[in-house]
């Protein structure tokens, strides 16, 4: 009997794909157990992890991310209750993962805003969830800012950032802690959130927070932010940024909106919010 030439390829395709989702399976599951049990040492990992290369190098880019989500979907903890977000991005643990993604940065688009908007890059600006510096250090190389605040709630962050970027004022403060006179009392003209930060508050704590930045000028954010807001499997939300601020300045949505550029899936690559 002749086989079907069409149906083997299939079967081998299928078998192919089960053996490919295995390996990277048992691979995961060892590196889990390797970084629970005998994790690189933060100053190796830095080090590592200081090259673009080792980012955009797929054995890298798949170690630091296995380590990632060893640690940020860890249940447990000392007393026993489930972590929350903020758990993690508090711990000393993030750090592994401010390293690994140092280098992935928006450079490209930053740089079309930079060209377009050369004033949204000048006087005193305010970084929510400042990190270790991962956008600041290209920005301090393209530009200067009359004065420059990092808002970040792991002490662990500003501890190592400190040293990096003497010239920055740190806030170690969380986004519900921030002090709702601060933008006036500072003068703040721009206020920078980079890189998924907001999506793991609740729609209330998102208000509560632009309330607090309503005073200024410009209001930047990258890669977050959809047409409508949208919960997603892991309980995050991106948020429609655009019609909140518009209510709260009391403008047309396309006043407000200078700037607002898609990627794939709908989440937005930036959007530039200006009250002018």
């Amino acid at each position: 009997m002749i086989k079907n030439p069409s149906k083997m390829s299939s079967r081998n395709w299928e078998t192919n794909g089960y053996l490919k989702k295995n390996i990277r399976l048992l691979f995961s599951k060892l590196i889990d157990l390797q970084h629970r049990l005998i994790p690189i040492p933060i100053f190796l990992w830095r080090y590592i992890y200081s090259f673009k290369f080792s980012y955009d190098f797929f054995i890298t880019r798949f170690y630091g991310q296995e380590c990632f989500m060893s640690s940020y979907y860890d249940k447990k903890r000392i007393n026993g209750n489930s972590r929350s977000n903020l758990d993690y991005w508090s711990s000393r643990e993030s750090l592994y993962w401010h390293y690994w993604r140092f280098n992935d940065k928006n450079k490209s688009r930053l740089l079309d805003l930079y060209y377009s908007f050369p004033n949204l890059f000048k006087g005193r600006v305010l970084e929510i969830g400042f990190g270790i510096g991962r956008y600041y250090s290209f920005l301090r190389d393209l530009t200067s800012f009359d004065k420059y605040y990092g808002l970040e709630a792991n002490y662990f962050c500003i501890k190592e950032s400190e040293n990096n970027f003497p010239e920055v004022s740190f806030i170690n403060k969380s986004i519900n802690q921030f002090d709702k006179n601060f933008i006036d009392e500072n003068e703040i003209d721009s206020v920078y959130i980079f890189g998924g930060v907001l999506f793991y508050l609740s729609p209330k704590e998102l208000d509560n927070f632009f309330l607090k930045v309503i005073n200024c000028k410009n209001i930047l954010i990258l890669d977050e932010g959809a047409d409508q807001d949208l919960k997603r499997k892991d309980n995050t939300i991106m948020f429609n940024f655009s019609d909140r601020i518009a209510k709260m300045w009391n403008k047309k949505v396309e006043e407000i909106v200078k700037f607002k550029i898609k990627k794939r899936g709908g989440i937005y690559s930036a959007i530039l919010l200006r009250n002018n």
